[in-house]
C-alpha cells in the first residue's frame, strides 16, 4: 500500500479519537523523568500527549507523523499551551527517512502498524541519530487492549529483547538498559480502562572503543618564510579534516546532522570543489550541490578525490615563487588573486569546514582530537 494510503489510514483513527487533552505516556515518564532536558524526537507522535509533555519539561522536541490530522492538532495544542517555541510538529514518513539532527532523547511509542514499514531498520535509524549518551526508548503493545486499532486475536507481539536483536548494534556503542515486560491499568481515548502489557526497551549510545580520543596532532613546526608557513599551516589542516572524515560509517557520513542539511561527507566534498576552483581554474555553476556527495560514492571515494586534488594543487603551488604573484590556471575573463589571497583564503576555508567537521564526527560515533 502507498504513503498516500497510510496517510488516509492514520487521518481517519486520529480524526475519530475525541478532541481531549492528550496524556503522556506512563513508560515515558518514568523514563525521562529526572534526565536533562535536550533535543528529543518523538517517532510516531499522534496527538502528541508525548511531545507535549516533554516540551513543558523542558525539552526541545521534533515530533512527527504520517497523519496531518495529528500533526496539525498538535501544532494546535503546542500553541495554545505557550509550548510553540519547544515542539517542532511535522509530518513525516518514517517510511522514508527519518527527520535530520542529532538527539538526545528519541522515543517510539506503539509504532506498529498495518502498512509497509521496515521498523527495525527506522528503529536503527533511530539509535545512530542518538548523540553519544542519548537513550532510545521503544515501548511496544505485548497485549491487546480493547481500543486498539488492531484486534486481530492472531496478533504476535515481539518482546523487548526480540526487538533489540533486530536492530542488530553493535554492544561496545550501544548499552541495553533495559528490556522487559510489566503491566499497568490503561485508559483508552474512550474512557474506557483495561490490564495491558507494555514491552519496554531502552538503549543508550555510549562512546564506542574505536572511537576514543585520537592523540592531538600538534601545529606543525615550519620555517621561517611566509610561504613556508602559510603552506605548512594549510596541509596540517588538510590532513586532519581527511582524516576525521576517512572510516566514518555510512549512511551517517552523509545524513544531515543540523536543519541546514550539513553533512560530514557533503563538508569534504564540497573542500573537492574549492580546492579545484582556487588552484587549478576548474568552473563551479552551482556551489550549494558541492555540499552534497554523488549518492555512488562513499566516503572512501570522497576522502581519495579530496587528496587527490590536494596532490595537484600543491603541484600548482610548487610552482609559485612570488606569494604577490597572480595564481596561475585561473579562468579567463576573471582577475586572478594572489598566491598569498589565495593560500590565506584556503587556510580560512579548509579551518572553517575543520570545525564544523569535528562535531558532526563526534555526533555520529564519538570520535573526538584532531
Amino acid at each position: 500500500m502507498s504513503t498516500t494510503d497510510a496517510a488516509a489510514f492514520w487521518d481517519g483513527v486520529h480524526a475519530a479519537r475525541p478532541a481531549a487533552a492528550p496524556r503522556p505516556n506512563a513508560r515515558l515518564a518514568e523514563t525521562v523523568t529526572g534526565l536533562p532536558p535536550g533535543d528529543a524526537l518523538d517517532l510516531g507522535c499522534g496527538i502528541g500527549g508525548d511531545a507535549l509533555w516533554l516540551a513543558d519539561q523542558g525539552w526541545r522536541v521534533t515530533a512527527t507523523d504520517i497523519s496531518a490530522v495529528a500533526v496539525e492538532r498538535l501544532a494546535a495544542l503546542a500553541l495554545a499551551g505557550g509550548l510553540g517555541d519547544r515542539v517542532a510538529a511535522v509530518r513525516h514518513d518514517l517510511h522514508r527517512s527519518l527527520p535530520p539532527g542529532g538527539f538526545d532523547l528519541i522515543c517510539a511509542h506503539y509504532l506498529h502498524t498495518p502498512f509497509d514499514l521496515d521498523r527495525a531498520s527506522v528503529l536503527r535509524a533511530a539509535a545512530h541519530a542518538l548523540r553519544p549518551g542519548g537513550r532510545l526508548l521503544v515501548v511496544d503493545d505485548g497485549s491487546t487492549a480493547p481500543w486498539s486499532w488492531d484486534q486481530d486475536p492472531g496478533v504476535r507481539y515481539p518482546g523487548p529483547e526480540e526487538v533489540a536483536g533486530e536492530l542488530g548494534l553493535d554492544a561496545a556503542t550501544w548499552t541495553v538498559e533495559r528490556a522487559d515486560s510489566p503491566t499497568r491499568t490503561a485508559t483508552g481515548p474512550d474512557g474506557r480502562t483495561a490490564e495491558v502489557t507494555d514491552h519496554v526497551l531502552l538503549i543508550r549510545r555510549g562512546r564506542p572503543a574505536a572511537a576514543r580520543r585520537r592523540r592531538d596532532t600538534p601545529p606543525p613546526r615550519t620555517g621561517s618564510g611566509e610561504a613556508e608557513v602559510l603552506r605548512g599551516f594549510l596541509d596540517y589542516l588538510r590532513t586532519s579534516i581527511a582524516a576525521k572524515v576517512e572510516g566514518a560509517a555510512e549512511p551517517q557520513a552523509r545524513t544531515a546532522r543540523v536543519p541546514s542539511g550539513t553533512n560530514l561527507l557533503g563538508l569534504l566534498n564540497h573542500l573537492v570543489s574549492v580546492e579545484r576552483a582556487l588552484f587549478l581554474g576548474e568552473d563551479v555553476t552551482d556551489w550549494q550541490a558541492t555540499f552534497q556527495a554523488d549518492p555512488a560514492d562513499g566516503v572512501a571515494d570522497v576522502v581519495a578525490r579530496y587528496r587527490a586534488a590536494v596532490e595537484r594543487a600543491n603541484d600548482v603551488l610548487d610552482g609559485c615563487a612570488d606569494l604577490g604573484a597572480p595564481i596561475p590556471g585561473t579562468r579567463p575573463g576573471r582577475p586572478a588573486p594572489s598566491v598569498r589571497w589565495a593560500l590565506t583564503h584556503m587556510i580560512e576555508e579548509t579551518g572553517r569546514h575543520a570545525g564544523h567537521v569535528d562535531i558532526l564526527r563526534e555526533l555520529i560515533d564519538g570520535t573526538t582530537g584532531r
